[in-house]
């Protein structure tokens, strides 16, 4: 009831926001970035058809003008291709191994991710059939991250997503270095008037941070390991009403592909709201018959995301996620400090997560950033648990005006609190000894 409680005042929050009139931007994918510079190379392409500017006064007359988004683009047979490469350098203040999320701390200097894309967008419009595909790939230290749990992409290499659930906790240091190789998409789409339907791997709609070419920051925020990554199953979305889209659908578990470890059974949705390139409202969700660290049981999920561009050259990003998962049975207790970790331990677990970034563009050559997260995760009891508090500023530097190649260091520090049995004094360095943490890192990017 808490989690229902704190959710129910956040969506109500949100929804004064986006009834505001403030403009309202988006990614077609889980994942919105405020960083203007990920547009080029989003996830997948921003449908064309979105208008980018109030309609003209002509387009306003008639109730159909207002609800039906008729197509403005003729490139329906455009097959796009894009990726981008980045590595960099991650030291934390104890040396440790593991310690981040998604990165592997303990690596002087690594290659984080090769990643290629082609796809075709479905369009959509009144009286418009089309059709659409997508395919991914990525190679890198971060692999482990986009690939499955089961399926195709599981056993591409042995590391912190193996084909065995309980596995996270006997991997060696070695093993937990491999790199890993993933296809995070595969999928197939077909439009039909305002009506779009997806088949095969995607994205999540649910989430902020995707791959590195669509967030402002080197590593990840922690709100990204409470949220799916992919899914595979089918999802419709309907986009009739000009600046939203309602999607609904169902998918075997999460981050699995084409196969299911616990027969993973989950109904996935949302709706996002846009206009522009100003501000965004996205809710989505998942529930059902899922898996989460390492065991069978219910799982619910859902987040709020709000993007807005505050003029002035700042820009922000507002989150909260919460969740609850009742599992069969206890796991083991791995060795990176993240949520998951206490539901392997627990076999249950509820949270919650609150995010928080500020942008501010200095110039084509600079830009700024800060990231805050607060996350607490409990057993479904209510007597173990802990609390995580993170704080990110970094900096773009795009050396030569162009948004395709930039630098990117930051600074970060981890503190949490630990109110558990398990008998660990902390969650960060080697042997779990310290409850805080400071982090260096900086790594370049290049876009294509």
């Amino acid at each position: 009831m808490e989690v229902k409680r704190i959710f129910g005042r956040t969506l109500l929050l949100a929804a004064v926001f986006g009834a505001a009139s403030i403009t309202m931007a988006d990614e077609d994918s889980g994942f919105i970035s405020t960083d203007s510079s990920a547009t080029a190379a989003a996830i997948e392409a921003v449908d064309t058809d979105i208008p980018t500017a109030a309609p003209a006064d002509s387009a306003k007359t008639g109730t159909i003008a207002n609800i039906v988004k008729h197509d403005t683009t003729s490139a329906w047979d455009i097959i796009e291709f894009s990726g981008f490469v980045n590595g960099g350098s991650i030291m934390n203040t104890h040396g440790a191994t593991y310690n981040m999320v998604g990165c592997n701390s303990d690596r002087d200097i690594q290659l984080n991710t090769a990643y290629l894309r082609a796809f075709k967008k479905a369009q959509t419009g009144h009286g418009v059939f089309d059709w659409g595909f997508g395919t991914d790939a990525l190679w890198g230290s971060e692999g482990h991250l986009f690939r499955g749990y089961t399926g195709l992409d599981s056993d591409w290499a042995t590391g912190h997503r193996s084909s065995d659930y309980n596995g996270v906790a006997d991997l060696s240091d070695r093993e937990r270095e491999n790199y890993a190789g993933a296809m995070p998409q595969l999928y197939g789409e077909l439009s039909a008037y305002n009506w779009k339907f997806k088949a095969g791997r995607f994205y999540s709609l649910m989430g902020y941070e995707g791959p590195g070419d669509s967030r402002f920051f080197y590593t990840y925020g922690r709100t990204f390991e409470m949220t799916p990554v992919t899914h595979t199953g089918a999802i419709a979305t309907f986009c009739g009403i000009q600046n939203m889209e309602w999607s609904l659908g169902w998918v075997m578990g999460e981050n699995n592909m084409f196969s299911r470890g616990y027969d993973e059974s989950l109904i996935t949705g949302g709706v996002k709201l846009y206009n522009g390139d100003w501000v965004s409202l996205k809710y989505a969700f998942v529930a059902g018959d899922g898996a989460m660290g390492g065991t069978g049981g219910d799982l619910f999920r859902n987040d709020v995301v709000l993007t807005a561009n505050l003029g002035n050259c700042w820009g922000a990003a507002f989150l909260f996620n919460c969740g609850k998962f009742d599992g069969e049975g206890g796991g083991s207790w791995g060795t990176s400090a993240t949520l998951n970790d206490l539901a392997q331990y627990y076999g249950n677990i509820k949270y919650q997560s609150w995010g928080t970034y500020l942008y501010y563009t200095l110039s084509p050559n600079w830009k700024l950033g800060t990231r805050m997260e607060w996350q607490r995760g409990v057993d479904t009891d209510e007597t173990d648990g802990m609390e995580i508090l993170e704080i990110s500023a970094g900096v773009n530097w795009m050396p030569t005006a162009c948004d395709n190649f930039a630098i990117r260091p930051e600074i970060r520090y981890d503190k949490a609190h630990m109110a558990d049995a398990s008998g660990y004094d902390g969650m960060f360095g080697n042997g779990l000894a310290h409850d805080d943490q400071f982090t260096l890192a900086c790594d370049m990017i290049y876009k294509f």
